[in-house]
């Protein structure tokens, strides 16, 4: 970073300064002094793609939905054979529920880079939203096909697989996911959900556990694990896991919904 304040202050006029700053600034989380090092760089250079693209990326984080997808507009109008540029805003408008937009974007991006993986992922998950878990899984595959490396294609299809009832094929792609990425939370909590869908409470256990190990502040992990100890009559370590559910706080609708359920389980226990 002193290096990059350096570099500002020896060009002040340097819109690639800012904008380079401005990514530090996102990545370690500063997204209002990413947002004003991003505007800097607009100002200097009004026609900085990347300075649009970036500070629409931050206005996401913070939630600013309709400020993101200007940014990206105005992106997509410098740099219209850019990929990327709609692949984001596919995502944009896949957040903002209108899955009719996003999948034109996302087609529009395959057509600009037919072997981007990440668009593939993205539109699967689309198709997902949508219910379409046949359309979803053609495109995860094709995720796969194109970067055997990345875990997430697996783990959303193993989601998918899961949402079909396909428990087998679900836990084949999370152990993949796994071995891929063995610090992602993500795809140890969806095993144990899986698991639990099949009545093995321990590997259940064991799974959200992992998960909690990784990211102490996963409300669903504890309210499910509560679950898993009530389905082995535990009920001490179950009123645990539920009181941990409510007291961590919930970071989006399906961790407050998490957490109503804990609540709910821990009156049912005190009956």
């Amino acid at each position: 970073m002193a290096d990059l304040d350096q570099a500002v202050r020896l060009g002040p006029e340097d819109a690639d300064s800012y904008n380079t700053r401005g990514n530090v600034w996102r990545d370690k989380g500063d997204l209002d002094r990413a947002l004003a090092d991003f505007s800097k760089a607009i100002e200097l250079d009004p026609k900085h793609e990347g300075a649009y693209y970036n500070r629409g990326r931050a206005w996401r984080a913070k939630g600013e939905l309709d400020r993101a997808m200007a940014d990206y507009n105005q992106a997509i109008g410098l740099k219209p054979a850019d990929a990327d540029n709609y692949n984001v805003r596919g995502n944009l408008w896949r957040a903002k529920g209108d899955f009719d937009r996003a999948m034109a974007d996302y087609e529009q991006a395959l057509r600009l880079d037919p072997k981007n993986a990440s668009v593939y992922l993205n539109r699967g998950n689309a198709w997902s939203d949508k219910g379409d878990k046949d359309r979803a899984i053609a495109d995860y595959d094709q995720a796969i096909k194109l970067d055997p490396t990345d875990s997430s294609p697996y783990v959303n299809r193993g989601n998918a697989w899961d949402d079909k009832g396909e428990h087998d094929r679900a836990i084949a792609d999370y152990d993949q996911a796994i071995r891929l990425n063995p610090n992602d939370p993500d795809a140890y909590y969806d095993r144990g959900f899986v698991w639990d869908d099949k009545h093995e409470y321990d590997r259940a256990i064991a799974d959200y556990s992992e998960t909690l190990r990784l990211d102490p502040k996963y409300v669903r992990a504890y309210f499910n694990r509560g679950l898993a100890y009530m389905a082995k009559g535990q009920i001490a370590k179950a009123v645990s896991d539920f009181k941990a559910a409510l007291a961590t706080p919930a970071t989006n609708p399906d961790d407050s919904e998490a957490q109503q359920k804990a609540r709910q389980g821990l009156a049912e226990l005190d009956k």
